[in-house]
């Protein structure tokens, strides 16, 4: 990046600093060239279009939040019109697409015991094979693990007993396969993490007494 575009860049989250700061979500401001606006946006990877050259909008971080900008040509040609709008996180986005694919606590309850009566017809051979079609694949994985860690944590589950599951292969192995049972019953990768965490749940509420006050010991030291 050039210097021409780096004082550019400096002058246009001038007046977007501005916005964050006072909570505007829209502005007009005279003094800003949208020439000069649209240079910033596309250094910053938005697609200018020669049917829509009045305007430029792309996704911008500021401060650890997710914001989309849009630049229009202001009133009269002149200054330019800015939307600024915060964009739900990734995890936001995922807990409302699994508030929409999951009508009802009951309907998702009834998908949730019919894998664990699958699951447990399963023989030991079968449990050790039968894996998610996206196992494998390390990012699927990455995301997978990172959303069960998040669930778990905000769960009354000791994480010394969670962590442990997941570092063991044999639990590991038979969570997988439940969630296999799941996706071979149409349930799409949403539902089968939050039954992943549901099913966790399950395996500590059958824990004895005495072998759950040892998980819960461990998070006390």
């Amino acid at each position: 990046m050039g210097l021409l575009d780096r004082m550019i860049g400096r002058n246009v989250e001038k007046y977007l600093s501005s916005m964050l700061a006072t909570g505007q979500t829209d502005a007009e401001f005279p003094n800003l060239v949208f020439d000069a606006a649209r240079v910033y946006a596309q250094n910053n990877g938005a697609k200018y279009y020669a049917d829509m050259r009045d305007s430029i909008g792309f996704d911008k971080e500021f401060k650890g939040k997710n914001y989309n900008v849009f630049f229009m040509k202001g009133r009269g040609g002149r200054g330019t019109s800015v939307t600024l709008k915060q964009q739900p996180s990734a995890r936001d986005r995922m807990e409302s697409e699994i508030r929409a694919l999951t009508p009802s606590r009951e309907e998702h309850s009834i998908e949730f015991q019919s894998a664990l009566t699958e699951l447990d017809k399963l023989s030991e051979t079968d449990v050790n094979r039968k894996r998610p079609s996206w196992d494998g694949d390390h990012k699927s994985m990455a995301d997978f693990t990172t959303f069960l860690s998040d669930g778990l944590t905000k769960s009354r589950i000791p994480t010394a007993y969670w962590a442990m599951l997941l570092q063991t292969p044999q639990a590991r192995g038979l969570m997988l396969s439940f969630v296999s049972i799941l996706e071979d019953n149409g349930a799409p990768v949403p539902i089968q993490k939050l039954c992943a965490v549901r099913f966790i749940g399950h395996m500590w509420e059958r824990l004895s007494p005495e072998h759950k006050s040892q998980f819960e010991a461990y998070g006390r030291t």
